[in-house]
């Protein structure tokens, strides 16, 4: 089964904000304005979850962006338990 959206296309890619902590203000971030330190983060076990699910209905291209993606002390781990299903993973740092 694959994932597709109202008009018929396949949903291939998803873009996974991984934190909500920068500390950079860039201008073109589509972050910047928003509130943050609000919300729960997942742990590197919840992602690897996440790509298990979705590869399931097609979903096989993960972009990692936040905040800064870097700043994460986990984030190895997290890009580990990602890319163990052979997904292609990029972060926008």
């Amino acid at each position: 089964m694959v994932l597709v959206d109202r008009y018929g296309r396949p949903f291939l890619k998803l873009r996974v904000v991984v934190n909500d902590v920068c500390n950079f203000s860039c201008i073109f971030c589509h972050f910047e304005g928003q509130p943050r330190g609000i919300g729960r983060s997942l742990n590197a076990d919840d992602y690897g979850f996440l790509v298990d699910v979705l590869s399931k209905v097609g979903v096989s291209d993960y972009k990692l962006t936040g905040g800064e993606p870097l700043l994460r002390g986990d984030i190895v781990d997290i890009v580990r338990k990602m890319g163990r299903g052979g997904v292609e993973i990029s972060m926008t740092t």
